[in-house]
């Protein structure tokens, strides 16, 4: 599921002490890995069903909201270091800023890599979604240390 990769993503063992050491790996490869963990039936497209199963995951109290609380709390239960990214993604999830996550923020969040507008999410539109937001977490100051920021696009 994408919240496993999620947390790989924000999560991974550190590879290298330093985001431009050599052992880092690619944002856009934990891009991948995310998309194929999330894409539930293997038909290598996202649908929102699929989409709002992963974000079910995170509501500890099963209320059918994720509290910023409940989010960051089991990012950092996992590893206490991903505080500041964790904050950051559940920032950009919270498409009304309400600092609860619901079926709406879904929706937006998932129509916000739906590139093309057809109502799914290929690999491609989820990848490119994903090194953006990764990238753009990297440069406010929200590093992890398994990511090669290197490999973000020039700006």
């Amino acid at each position: 599921m994408l919240f496993v990769l999620i947390s790989l993503a924000l999560l991974a063992p550190a590879l290298c002490q330093h985001v431009d050491h050599p052992n880092c790996l690619p944002i856009d490869f934990y891009a991948h890995f995310m998309f194929t963990d999330s894409d539930l039936n293997g038909d290598k497209i996202l649908n929102q069903a699929e989409m709002t199963a992963v974000f079910d995951v995170y509501d500890l109290n099963h209320d059918g909201e994720v509290s910023r609380h409940e989010y960051i709390e089991h990012q950092v239960a996992i590893d206490s270091t991903v505080h500041g990214v964790a904050n950051a993604l559940f920032d950009i999830y919270d498409f009304n800023g309400d600092h609860h996550l619901r079926a709406e923020d879904y929706v937006a969040f998932f129509n916000s890599m739906d590139a093309d507008g057809n109502g799914s999410v290929e690999e491609l539109e989820f990848v490119n979604s994903w090194v953006t937001m990764l990238c753009n977490i990297g440069e406010q100051g929200h590093r992890h240390n398994s990511w090669c920021h290197a490999s973000c696009p020039a700006a």
